[in-house]
């Protein structure tokens, strides 16, 4: 039994008596020296060494030091492992003869913490590196510690080990990435000292990922012993590198230049600007930065947008920030990285605008050719691009010339999950009950939500076998929330569900659907090629046609109705919202610009399932769940501390692309700047 284990052992047994002290209890001076079960003399003084300089001999005190002792729990060290510099001990049991052998560091620490879950301290972790023989044994002669094999069987063991160790060196040898780990794990095994070992910048990218995700499953596999790794000290200085803080930052950029050239391809430097706001809670905090303490939480629009808004109200007016505006670089090939973010109140138009041509300016300033820029339709962005046209942008086909380069040409277009989502709640609006505010009609027939109320029931009762297998409650009444989702939307405007429409008009005598298996036809078409992942490269390709036919069909409706003796209220409650056909004609109109661009000045392809705001809605969920543990509603400084961890989690390409790419690669181990930087310089 070990000294430390006597001790404890001593103490728990004495709790039990603690009434009898008697005299102990009541004095004053406790350096009396006691003797545990072991003979071992005990200095009371380590009682006082336990609680600190505070500890006072009375019956609390002491009965509340023995119940802390008492939870105590001995480190046990390491079986079967030893270095040169462990040592070997007896450890007996209690109420036994029987004895074991433990393996303990000479700097054990002796008794392990409360939180900590494992029979053996960090100390005694660092040993175990390698198997214990017979040339390294303890000074023990203990003939149970080995199993005495026949010749025959060492013979037959010693083949089977020999031939895995040469099987594991052939696959190192093939995967230079295994090969790389245990080259890692051989150099840094022989050294103790964390400070002085040395990774390759792949295993630290590697690390930094999994730390990233979740910080607590790292330490348990760096803590287990199974493998070498990076501190979690170090993978920090190495996220921290960058500080993500509002508006633009001079490092990020050149984070994300250095991974644009990563990727080796021309249509990595022309792409577009895709941004959209996501809600945060409203609260302020003190972060330091550089050296000084900072509120954050307050709204940073730019210091262009601060000048204008002295200029509007005449004082300055600090607000706290309910919303963030998250700008995202997509490329032609996929590449994508995000570039800015502002604390905001809901941006209006006017922000807006400054803060994409700052990008624009920003990212041409780097090489980058802004092409387009990608939305959803709130007001503020149909005010936004309003605003860069005299009259209709639709006589401009939503394109117009660069600010910083009139040669170039810009297109806003929108995105066209929102455009689906908005098609479905025009629908659901429309019918003849009084909570009905259209009544959609084309060619003198009625489009109602009613059509594909009932084509649901009668698929659910007539078919074994349903046509429209995806169709649910939630489709065809969904709630708020479910109005949000995507996939709700596409799927009651695909051609699954104009199938099933088709099918329910012959089964029945009601001659009123052939308006709304037109409008099925032309919807279906956006569906499935704003969700096509293989590229457009040339100018004939099909579902440019396509698309050109869904957007005439869209402009006659529209025109009809218009021609039509109706009054303006009735002509507006027969076609959907004005937003809704703007919307429609952004999108058509500027993709085929956009296509148009890059196909005639051999400037890449483009994919028709990227052109969306998938990329930065993906970007809020990783900052509501992924990282800030389910809080769908994180600050701005919580917001501010996962970017790093979202762009070095992520892929730098758009799995979209139907390629495979890494994560970013650290910014500190693509520059010869040191871990901590005193000073971050920002953009003005």
């Amino acid at each position: 039994m070990t000294e430390e284990e006597g001790f404890v052992s001593w103490m728990r047994s004495s709790y039990d008596f603690v009434e009898g002290w008697g005299d102990l209890l009541n004095a004053n001076d406790i350096s009396q020296d006691f003797k545990n079960s072991t003979g071992r003399t005990i200095s009371c003084n380590m009682i006082g060494r336990l609680v600190g300089s505070a500890f006072s001999a009375i019956r609390r005190s002491i009965t509340n030091v023995l119940t802390l002792i008492s939870q105590l729990r001995v480190c046990r060290g390491k079986e079967n492992v030893l270095r040169d510099d462990t040592m070997c001990e007896k450890w007996s049991k209690v109420d036994s003869s029987d004895a074991e052998f433990r393996l303990r560091s000479p700097t054990c620490e002796g008794v392990l913490s409360f939180t900590k879950t494992a029979t053996y301290c960090r100390k005694c972790t660092q040993t175990a590196w390698r198997s214990l023989t017979k040339d390294q044994s303890c000074s023990h002669n203990d003939s149970d510690s080995f199993l005495d094999l026949d010749e025959n069987d060492k013979d037959d063991l010693n083949s089977l080990w020999d031939k895995l160790k040469n099987k594991i060196g052939d696959m190192a040898r093939d995967n230079e990435k295994l090969s790389l780990l245990l080259e890692s794990q051989k150099e840094n095994l022989c050294e103790n000292d964390v400070r002085k070992r040395k990774w390759h910048p792949r295993i630290i990218q590697l690390c930094l990922t999994l730390w990233a995700r979740s910080p607590q499953a790292y330490n348990d596999l760096r803590e287990s012993g199974f493998l070498v790794l990076p501190t979690g000290r170090l993978l920090r200085y190495y996220k921290h590198s960058i500080k993500q803080e509002a508006d633009f930052n001079r490092d990020v950029m050149h984070w994300m230049h250095i991974e644009a050239k990563k990727h080796g391809k021309e249509d990595s430097w022309t792409g577009g600007i895709i941004f959209d706001e996501m809600s945060i809670q409203e609260d302020l905090h003190i972060s330091k930065r550089d050296g000084k303490w900072k509120l954050v939480g307050f709204v940073d629009n730019g210091s262009d947008n601060q000048v204008f808004d002295l200029l509007l109200k005449g004082k300055k007016e600090p607000q706290l920030a309910t919303h963030v505006l998250q700008l995202v670089y997509l490329a032609g090939n996929g590449f994508r990285f995000p570039i800015a973010h502002y604390p905001t109140k809901e941006a209006t138009a006017l922000q807006l605008t400054n803060i994409f041509w700052k990008a624009v300016s920003v990212l041409s300033s780097w090489g980058f050719q802004v092409q387009y820029a990608c939305m959803d339709g709130s007001s503020s962005n149909r005010s936004f691009i309003k605003m860069h046209f005299d009259g209709n942008p639709r006589h401009e086909a939503f394109m117009m010339p660069n600010l910083f380069n009139p040669l170039q040409k810009v297109i806003f277009i929108m995105d066209p999950s929102h455009i689906f989502k908005k098609i479905r709640n025009n629908l659901l609006k429309s019918g003849f009950a009084n909570f009905h505010v259209r009544q959609l009609k084309h060619k003198g027939n009625y489009i109602t939500w009613e059509h594909w109320i009932r084509a649901y029931q009668w698929d659910q009762r007539n078919n074994s076998v349903r046509v429209h297998r995806r169709l649910t409650d939630e489709h065809l009444f969904p709630n708020p929330q479910q109005k949000m989702r995507n996939k709700l939307a596409e799927q009651v405007l695909d051609v699954d569900m104009l199938s099933l429409m088709k099918d329910y008009q012959h089964s029945t005598t009601n001659t009123g659907l052939g308006s709304t298996i037109e409008l099925l036809e032309n919807t279906s078409t956006l569906v499935k090629n704003f969700r096509d992942v293989r590229p457009i490269t040339s100018w004939d390709d099909e579902r440019l046609k396509q698309n050109e036919v869904v957007l005439n069909w869209f402009t006659a409706w529209e025109e009809d109705i218009k021609k039509s003796n109706l009054p303006k209220k009735e002509q507006e409650a027969s076609l959907m919202s004005y937003q809704t056909r703007d919307d429609i004609a952004s999108l058509l109109m500027g993709f085929k610009q956009l296509c148009y661009q890059k196909v005639t000045q051999k400037m890449g392809s483009t994919v028709p399932a990227r052109l969306n705001s998938d990329i930065v809605e993906n970007l809020f969920c990783q900052q509501r769940a992924k990282f800030n543990g389910s809080n769908s509603n994180p600050t701005y400084l919580q917001y501010c501390n996962t970017m790093n961890s979202i762009i070095l989690g992520q892929s730098t390409k758009s799995q979209k692309s139907n390629t495979s790419d890494n994560c970013a690669t650290p910014f500190a181990l693509s520059t010869s700047q040191p871990l901590k930087r005193r000073k971050l310089s920002v953009i003005n």
